[in-house]
């Protein structure tokens, strides 16, 4: 009901983590051109739209982490980290 949206709306959130299956999911067919994974960025513009950060946990590759990075998501953590990590890595090496 519209009730439920309105105090969904007042929820004091600043910060969603993807769902563990999704990353997985994403993790096992990264090229695939499913509904899921079309959507996704979609959903991050979404929910950046609102003010919030978009943390995927169980990042375990290189690649993982680039494909997250290009859906825009914010910040990761995962076996590529270590034990956590705050943001993800740069799209290209910095210059010292």
């Amino acid at each position: 009901s519209s009730d439920l949206l309105v105090y969904l709306e007042d929820l004091p959130v600043n910060a969603v983590e993807i769902a563990p299956d999704i990353v997985a999911r994403i993790a096992r067919r990264p090229s695939d051109d499913s509904l899921v994974t079309r959507a996704i960025p979609e959903i991050i513009s979404l929910v950046h739209s609102a003010d919030v950060t978009v943390i995927v946990p169980e990042v375990g590759t290189a690649e993982q982490a680039e494909w997250w990075r290009n859906a825009g998501a914010d910040a990761a953590w995962g076996t590529y980290f270590g034990l956590a990590h705050v943001g993800l890595p740069p799209a290209e090496p910095r210059s010292t």
